[in-house]
């Protein structure tokens, strides 16, 4: 279990109970997982190590992104075994094609009033569209990405940095069907501030863990988290 380097000039920079200069949809949402592993993970620099699930779908975006970019992307397939390798190669050869784009997986941040900036990531972002990419052994599908808060927030977030109210198309490549899904996600006004109302009430309750020093609230995600067995949430 490596431990990080605290970076504390960062922290509680804004709120005063939160530990990042930041949110993300990603970090609310692991408190929402596991208040407990939210707790280790973001006050204490606790970094837990990926699954081989999780190796795979870091190694096939870097790989994704270097062939919308027109790099070889080959390569960076080289760390997956050769079973791996076969599959994303076939994923990869499935992708689809996007024009006119923006950005690559890069942070940005926006300013949705809610005391403290929201940092967010799209895979890509062109003038015609959001893309996500998203990896599954046959769980996730298009009704998870229809109710997903993050397609909601890069919409809003894309709206007011650049003035663009974009679709989400989200990508999904299906490791065992060897297929690449396109779900495409018109979002509206009300999307957005249902995503901005779900980061706000969720940050005062992570501000209620944090003053009042419980963590193990009993509000445990339906799957095992980091600290599996051994999880007082469970």
């Amino acid at each position: 279990m490596p431990i990080g380097q605290e970076n504390n000039e960062d922290k509680f920079k804004y709120l005063s109970y939160f530990p990042l200069p930041y949110i993300g949809v990603s970090i609310l949402q692991s408190f929402d997982a596991c208040p407990v592993s939210f707790y280790f993970r973001y006050y204490h620099d606790i970094v837990f190590k990926p699954n081989d699930k999780m190796k795979f779908g870091i190694t096939f975006q870097d790989a994704l992104t270097a062939k919308y970019k027109g790099e070889e992307y080959l390569p960076i397939l080289g760390s997956l075994t050769k079973k791996n390798y076969t599959k994303a190669k076939s994923l990869l050869d499935k992708s689809h094609e996007f024009k006119d784009i923006l950005y690559y997986d890069e942070y940005m941040t926006a300013d949705l009033g809610l005391g403290i900036p929201v940092r967010f990531a799209a895979d890509m972002i062109t003038r015609h569209e959001i893309v996500e990419n998203k990896t599954t052994s046959g769980y996730y599908n298009a009704e998870m990405a229809r109710k997903q808060n993050q397609g909601s927030l890069y919409f809003e977030c894309v709206r007011r940095l650049l003035g663009l109210e974009l679709p989400i198309k989200y990508q999904i490549f299906n490791i065992p069907n060897n297929t690449c899904e396109l779900v495409v996600l018109e979002k509206t006004s009300a999307d957005s501030l249902k995503v901005i109302n779900w980061m706000r009430d969720t940050l005062q309750k992570i501000e209620t863990c944090y003053t009042s020093g419980n963590w193990v609230t009993k509000n445990h995600g339906k799957y095992s988290c980091d600290l599996g067995k051994s999880c007082p949430c469970l």
